[in-house]
């Protein structure tokens, strides 16, 4: 699987593969009948299983913090969790958020053993006009998936954690975290178009 610098994809292309990944998880967040679902950004508590609005803007970014220190050439999970019913999550990008990352590789699995993507990030590192990269294929989790996020280091990161940003969508029943509300249809429209967001 490979990791493609955001500015090698066509807007046009991005916003469609968005609505496509959003639509899969809204089909299988809610298989039945169709309930009250809302789509929205993933945030870094979608990963481990608990609930709430973050409380910060801090939250919204993910870390390597909560793993402690990282040694060097060694997977070390960051995120754990299992989904609730009626919750899934789709990730289709990477975000560097430091001027020196020392997060080499990032991997994505079910569970404690299976691996089901990885990707090496120094290709986009490499890359001095961009800071952002798309995956080719989207991570899923489905409800109740048991999530395993996992990073690789050559150098290690200290205990206090290096910040990134990972880009996706998470659909879950209104009013368990994000209580929906109306915006104008103008601002609406607005903010679909500049983020590519899906109109659910």
């Amino acid at each position: 699987m490979n990791i493609v610098p955001a500015g090698q994809v066509d807007n046009t292309l991005l916003r469609s593969y968005r609505q496509a990944l959003t639509q899969g998880l809204l089909t299988a967040a809610s298989p039945g009948a169709s309930a009250s679902l809302l789509a929205r950004f993933l945030v870094e508590s979608d990963l481990t299983g608990s609930s709430g609005v973050p409380a910060a803007i801090s939250q919204v970014v993910f870390t390597t913090a909560g793993a402690g220190a990282i040694p060097a050439n060694t997977w070390t999970p960051i995120y754990t969790g299992q989904l609730p019913q009626n919750v899934a999550v789709g990730i289709i990008g990477y975000g560097q958020l430091v001027a020196s990352p020392n997060i080499d590789a990032i991997r994505f699995g079910i569970g404690g053993a299976s691996q089901n993507a990885g990707f090496y990030l120094d290709p986009l590192y490499c890359d001095i006009q961009e800071r952002v990269g798309f995956f080719d294929n989207p991570i899923v989790y489905l409800p109740q998936n048991a999530v395993n996020v996992q990073v690789w280091s050559a150098n290690g990161i200290a205990s206090t954690g290096e910040i990134f940003a990972l880009i996706g969508t998470t659909v879950e029943p209104q009013g368990v975290n994000f209580i929906p509300f109306n915006l104008p249809a103008g601002v609406q429209a607005a903010l679909d178009a500049a983020l590519g967001a899906s109109t659910v």
